[in-house]
């Protein structure tokens, strides 16, 4: 606990952006892992289950290239996620090249889980904060598209 003790005597400004943003999401995944643990599911594993709930039957290569990730490792990862029954994948009628992947009903109900802990984590991390949740919010997106941008 000495590491929380030096974080708080440490004034903001000097803690880089880029470890603030890793210890959050760090414990984001470690609380939602905490109450995942039935799923026994990977951060990346659910991270591309909540791509394919956002995004509906979309193809392996556009959630690579949404994610910026090797197609080898969506493969194995959405391999894996067929072999637990989260997902299906099936040949694109109109390019047989493509697989387009999209939830099964247990995937639905994994994401639907996953999202309900995410807005109860959030509900916690907002409680004695002073500054609306949507401000924030804005902000870290647009940090997080000048990232985008920067590492092209």
């Amino acid at each position: 606990m000495e590491h929380i003790k030096k974080i708080e005597e440490t004034d903001a400004s000097e803690i880089p952006l880029g470890k603030l943003v890793l210890i959050i999401s760090r414990l984001h995944f470690l609380y939602l892992k905490k109450h995942l643990k039935d799923f026994n599911l990977k951060s990346y594993q659910v991270t591309m289950l909540f791509e394919i709930y956002k995004g509906k039957n979309l193809s392996q290569n556009d959630i690579g290239s949404n994610y910026n990730i090797d197609k080898g490792v969506i493969s194995r990862t959405l391999k894996k996620l067929e072999e637990d029954g989260f997902i299906s994948r099936e040949i694109d009628k109109d390019n047989r090249r493509r697989n387009i992947v999209s939830l099964t009903q247990k995937g639905e109900e994994v994401v639907e889980e996953i999202i309900r802990i995410f807005e109860e984590w959030e509900d916690e991390i907002y409680q004695d904060i002073d500054i609306e949740k949507e401000i924030l919010h804005e902000v870290l997106k647009k940090v997080a598209l000048k990232s985008i941008a920067i590492s092209k």
